[in-house]
């Protein structure tokens, strides 16, 4: 279990299950926690930490990284000072996730320097693509100006087909957070090729389509929305209101209403936050009343 976790083995997820089932006919108090550690989605960083602390290796990695994966789905403010002190990654797979993590949670100088040590440390070839897609994430975030040269050397790396798509997604944020449309079009139009990565894709064509031409139903309907979050949800019924052309009031009062109250469900927030505004201005040119743009700035300015 511990090299297929090191190793990213096919395998892994057979491994562990087969672990689970055994811990779960166990007896033993012992292997009765390593049990509801891996079963129990519901259970808080504390109790995991709680377990961790008395279970042995390999576990203790399998358990840490679902700890992350908990931290990942909780507010950055989660991540307080003392659970950070008990955080101890002794594999690469658990330190690339925990560089995600705090990039996710604005520690870029923290994330900078672990992303350098990882990248002279990593020696399998997925895991050094990976830190590199974090790398790419972090120069759009805080140095903007070196992002194509390393996207572009990316790209001619042995290992590219292994984050290919991670890499058309932030190059196309990027894109797109730097007003190269045509660049972020293209991009977002190869990710919506994938089921998984749709949304948010469609979002951002659907945002940059020109809504006096007809959106293609056949690209927008592509796949059942209901497999997707909600709030990626309300924002595709707002383009879907858009294009069969809703009034503005009621486009403006959706995005007011809805989508505005969900922009903390995205990451990064910066790029949702410019979408939405975007559409009040659009409205509001249309409409020539501007107050709720305005109502915008103030809370997100």
């Amino acid at each position: 279990m511990e090299d297929a976790f090191i190793h990213r083995d096919p395998d892994e997820k057979k491994l562990l299950d087969s672990l689970i089932n055994y811990y779960s006919t166990s007896h033993s108090v012992y292997d009765r926690l390593k049990y509801i550690a891996f079963k129990d989605s519901a259970m808080s960083v504390p109790e995991l930490l709680a377990i961790y602390e008395i279970v042995q290796s390999p576990i203790r990695e399998v358990i840490m990284n679902r700890i992350i994966d908990v931290l990942e789905s909780m507010p950055p403010s989660a991540m307080s000072d003392y659970i950070q002190s008990r955080l101890h990654f002794h594999t690469i797979r658990n330190q690339i996730d925990y560089l995600f993590l705090i990039i996710r949670n604005k520690h870029y100088y923290q994330a900078v320097a672990l992303c350098e040590s990882l990248l002279r440390s990593a020696t399998l070839p997925i895991d050094r693509a990976k830190i590199r897609i974090a790398k790419l994430i972090l120069l759009h975030q805080i140095d903007p100006r070196h992002f194509d040269l390393e996207a572009q050397a990316l790209s001619n790396d042995p290992s590219f087909p292994l984050v290919r798509e991670d890499w058309i997604h932030i190059c196309a944020f990027h894109a797109y957070n730097q007003n190269d449309y045509d660049r972020a079009q293209l991009l977002f139009e190869e990710e919506i090729k994938n089921q998984r990565t749709f949304f948010p894709a469609i979002l951002f064509l659907a945002h940059m389509h020109d809504p006096k031409i007809e959106f293609s139903q056949e690209v927008f309907c592509r796949y059942n929305i209901q497999d997707y979050p909600v709030e990626y949800q309300h924002l595709y019924t707002y383009f879907k209101m858009k294009f069969s052309h809703s009034s503005f009031s009621i486009l403006e009062s959706y995005l007011w209403n809805i989508c505005r109250k969900e922009i903390k469900e995205f990451y990064p927030e910066n790029i949702i936050i410019r979408l939405i505004h975007d559409e009040l201005e659009w409205i509001s040119e249309n409409t020539g009343n501007r107050t709720k743009l305005y109502m915008f700035h103030q809370q997100f300015d």
